[in-house]
């Protein structure tokens, strides 16, 4: 009995050496054939990997350029501030046509322009009012509100704002250059694209990147021309008549004053035009003039000659005559 125990107890050993070796052996051969399937995989893997790293690559050094395009801006100056002026200015006129006229004079001579004009009546007298948007280059905007409150009308009411956008263009202007230098790498990429898949890549990119620039620019352009020309409303308001009047009454009136200023302006314009005329031809009237003033002269004094002469001889028959008659009253 102790022989067979023994002689089971050794089977049973060997049966479990057994086991394990056959077990150390197939993980082996599991690890073998792992490492030959490894090695045999495709290409085309391994270059999808290659692609992924270099798209990593490349957004790293969008974002790196990005990052030294905003280090470089530098803060602006007091002077270089992007300030949007607005202004609304209330009048009170007393001829409605002749203040008009007189602003659109005042626009011309600052280089600005009219963008809205309005007028209506209202009252049994027709009384006028309006209103004129107008943009002014920045550099007058105050001086011609100071013009129109110095006017003969009466300021009703007046109003300016300064909205500062500095900040918001030097935004504008990083990522315009932050997106130009994204631009210029997607064009170099492009040019480098050896596949029709990545050539459609970049070129979708680069889309996206030109309508981000087109847009940018759009801003920036909107807010330089909001700088550089400012916006003043002004509004009209012609006084009432003091009497009553009809409106036949008004225009007859407006026509006489406008009768009597074109008089004295063709007065004017005929002094000016002989004027212009005289010194023009001075160096032949002055020659001209010169010989019939001796002429003139010569001829008077020969007209003087002829009349002292016809004097003279009148006198001297009148003596002859008296003396005759004396005679004949001694005999």
């Amino acid at each position: 009995m102790t022989v067979m125990r023994k002689t089971l107890k050794r089977m049973l050993i060997l049966l479990v050496t057994l086991w394990i070796v056959s077990a150390c052996s197939g993980q082996n051969d599991s690890n073998e054939a792992m490492e030959n399937n490894a090695g045999n995989q495709p290409a085309d893997g391994a270059g999808q990997d290659m692609a992924a790293v270099e798209e990593q690559d490349f957004d790293n050094e969008q974002r790196a350029e990005g990052d030294n395009v905003a280090q470089e801006v530098i803060e602006p100056e007091e002077s270089d501030r992007q300030i949007i002026y607005e202004g609304d200015i209330h009048l009170e006129v007393q001829d409605y046509r002749a203040a008009v006229t007189d602003i659109e004079r005042q626009i011309e001579e600052v280089n600005g322009y009219l963008v809205e004009s309005a007028t209506s009546r209202s009252g049994e007298d027709g009384t006028r009012s309006g209103r004129m948007v107008i943009r002014i280059p920045q550099e007058n905007f105050f001086s011609f509100i100071a013009d129109l409150e110095e006017s003969d009308a009466e300021v009703l009411e007046q109003y300016t704002s300064g909205r500062d956008v500095t900040e918001e263009y030097v935004d504008l202007e990083s990522r315009l250059s932050s997106q130009q230098a994204v631009e210029e790498r997607l064009m170099t990429f492009m040019d480098d694209a050896e596949t029709t898949e990545d050539l459609l890549n970049i070129s979708s990119q680069l889309t996206d990147v030109q309508e981000e620039i087109e847009t940018i620019q759009g801003r920036m352009n909107y807010l330089e021309n909001r700088v550089d020309y400012s916006t003043l409303h002004v509004y009209l308001n012609e006084r009432p008549a003091t009497e009553i009047q009809d409106r036949e009454d008004l225009e007859t009136w407006e026509r006489a004053v406008d009768q009597f200023m074109g008089t004295i302006n063709g007065l004017i314009r005929a002094a000016a035009s002989a004027t212009v005329f005289i010194v023009g031809f001075s160096p032949v009237l002055i020659p001209v003039l010169l010989i019939a003033g001796i002429i003139y002269a010569y001829k008077r004094r020969k007209n003087q000659t002829n009349v002292e002469q016809n004097k003279e001889a009148e006198e001297s028959g009148n003596r002859s005559d008296e003396n005759g008659s004396s005679e004949k009253t001694d005999k």
